[in-house]
């Protein structure tokens, strides 16, 4: 019987037979080290003040930190009164100073003691699939029929939605509706040339490549080791998670363990790809969106994911986007957080009768929250859906002149348009300049074909439905 080799036996192998060399090929490059270290110091500034990549607005990253700490239930009082120090540091170059600031700054958030008093802890902690399932009821649909064409067509509806919405999106996320009027009036097209820069659909892509291994039985493990293999960076929750698990975290642990970014948008951005591959099954769309939440987020993070994933299920066997958007508000727990924002948001809908007075309504309920966290964009998506009349055009400039994370936002919910009318709904005005593929930086994904996409997708799903 063959045993197999010790650890230590592979090392002292490499240290017996490697044979010294009397002169080096070529000197260090000292300039190679020298941009590693700026990167690193550019990273860390960062922190302090930045501009988001696609639309300039500009960024106070760790602030927004502490700021979601706190929305936590922890008591940040202590980070909080660090950050002017830091400010004045970044200020005035002290970029030695300014590390270590960050790296205190940093310990004192994390260590923050429970705020025994904070709302967060009033509602209950939503921690399995099981839990959040046996708190609400799921419609049952029969077995969903459709053509292959048809629900190709679905499909490629699906990605260019998301593609098409999220670019509009990128342009304007991060500013507020007020200076959005101001600066746009109303935004019905593409306000600069679309780009495709987009974190956000990396995230599908890899899911897709995971269901296209696992189908329906995919765990959350499946798809952390996929992010690993095939996403070389990612921001905030995910960027925390993704180091996680290459240190060997797994999920959930990977999308809590020191994760203040945890309740975040990142698994609401990507709930979509979830309903896509689970047409008409809307318990389905969850527990997938519940497996790929749990890798990177907790809780009303993952509530949020499971949110847009119910919405895109639910379009293929409901035809209107108000009524879609009210059952994934009675499908959220109505003891959780989560449901208290998206209901608050519905009820905004019916008080004022108006997109502009509703949402400012919500603006100012949630303004404690960063323009990234799940809550406030969930609020404009409920907001965006309500007075689109089911209008695919409309629906899109709702929610570019919502703000916040309007990339994020866009996509999602023009996917559930996208569903419901097929295709056709998306004009040539933004069809056109987007062109038939997009480059990634997802490894083995790097050129993407928007048709080939749909293709691979509906063979995925197909395959998946017989195996059920």
């Amino acid at each position: 019987m063959n045993h197999p080799k010790k650890a230590w036996q592979y090392t002292r192998e490499i240290v017996e037979s490697a044979i010294p060399f009397p002169e080096r090929v070529s000197r260090v490059s000292w300039e190679a080290v020298i941009r590693d270290g700026q990167r690193d110091l550019e990273s860390m500034r960062y922190m302090w003040s930045g501009n988001v990549t696609e639309s300039l607005c500009p960024l106070f990253n760790i602030a927004m930190l502490v700021q979601e700490y706190g929305n936590l239930g922890y008591d940040v009082t202590a980070a909080e009164a660090m950050l002017p120090n830091g400010v004045e540091l970044y200020r005035t170059k002290q970029d030695v100073a300014l590390y270590r600031h960050t790296c205190r700054l940093m310990k004192t958030m994390l260590d923050a003691p429970k705020d025994e008093t904070h709302p967060y802890w009033s509602y209950p902690e939503y921690t399995s699939f099981e839990q959040y399932a046996s708190a609400i009821t799921f419609p049952e649909y029969p077995p969903l029929v459709l053509t292959q064409e048809e629900l190709y067509d679905k499909l490629y509806a699906s990605w260019m939605s998301q593609v098409c919405a999220g670019a509009v999106g990128t342009a304007v996320e991060g500013f507020h509706t007020k200076n959005l009027e101001k600066a746009y009036g109303w935004v019905d097209s593409y306000i600069k040339e679309p780009e495709m820069y987009n974190d956000d659909l990396t995230f599908e892509l890899a899911f897709l490549e995971t269901f296209i291994r696992k189908g329906h039985d995919l765990t959350a493990a499946d798809i952390a080791e996929d992010w690993a293999a095939r996403l070389p960076f990612a921001f905030t929750a995910e960027g925390i998670a993704l180091k996680n698990i290459k240190n060997g975290i797994y999920p959930p642990e990977s999308g809590y363990f020191r994760n203040p970014y945890r309740e975040l948008i990142g698994a609401q951005m990507r709930g979509a790809i979830c309903g896509m591959v689970a047409p008409g099954n809307p318990r389905m769309a969850a527990k997938l969106a519940w497996e790929d939440g749990s890798v990177s987020h907790f809780n009303n993070g993952i509530l949020g994911e499971i949110f847009n994933a119910l919405m895109v299920s639910l379009a293929f066997v409901e035809r209107d986007a108000k009524r879609i958007c009210r059952m994934a508000i009675d499908l959220i727990p109505k003891d959780s957080k989560y449901y208290s924002v998206v209901d608050y948001a519905w009820s905004a809908c019916e008080k004022f009768g108006a997109w502009r007075e509703a949402w400012l309504d919500c603006d100012e309920k949630f303004k404690e929250y960063c323009w990234i966290h799940a809550y406030p964009n969930a609020a404009a998506e409920v907001v965006s859906l309500y007075f689109c009349e089911n209008d695919y055009d409309k629906l899109v400039s709702l929610i570019a002149m919502c703000g916040l994370d309007v990339d994020c936002n866009a996509a999602q919910v023009a996917n559930v348009l996208a569903v419901i009318h097929g295709s056709g709904c998306i004009g040539a005005k933004w069809l056109e300049p987007i062109g038939s593929y997009m480059e990634t930086y997802v490894r083995g994904m790097e050129s993407v074909r928007f048709k080939g996409l749909a293709e691979k997708t509906a063979a995925a799903v197909i395959r998946a439905q017989n195996q059920l």
